[in-house]
């Protein structure tokens, strides 16, 4: 997650407290502080709101990104793994191609009689 994601909720806390407080105290009378107050709660609830709307959706883009890696990591594995069998069964038949270059080396210098 970013950093200013992950920091988004305490800047958006302290900026509402830093305005709340300023407004507050600047209210001409309780009634309008109790005023002042109620709407900086429904603004700040607003903007968690979206906030975390917005840290749900790159949470969804993350996860989907995790997905496609996760298949793209297992088709590569898929491939080494087909690649390793190839190898093996190469190893196998250069094996037993030098058996018989060296059995036949041998016919050559060492002839029947």
């Amino acid at each position: 997650m970013s950093e200013r994601l992950q920091n988004a909720p305490m800047k958006a806390l302290d900026y509402w407290v830093d305005c709340s407080v300023r407004e507050i105290w600047n209210a001409h009378s309780e009634r309008d502080a109790r005023m002042q107050l109620d709407e900086n709660y429904h603004r700040y609830d607003h903007e968690a709101l979206a906030l975390q709307r917005e840290v749900d959706a790159k949470n969804v883009h993350l996860n989907e990104y995790e997905e496609h890696l996760n298949l793209d990591l297992q088709r590569q594995r898929q491939v080494v793994s087909q690649y390793e069998d190839w190898l093996r069964a190469l190893r196998v038949e250069n094996n037993e191609l030098t058996t018989q270059l060296k059995l036949a080396q041998q016919r050559m210098y060492f002839p029947r009689q």
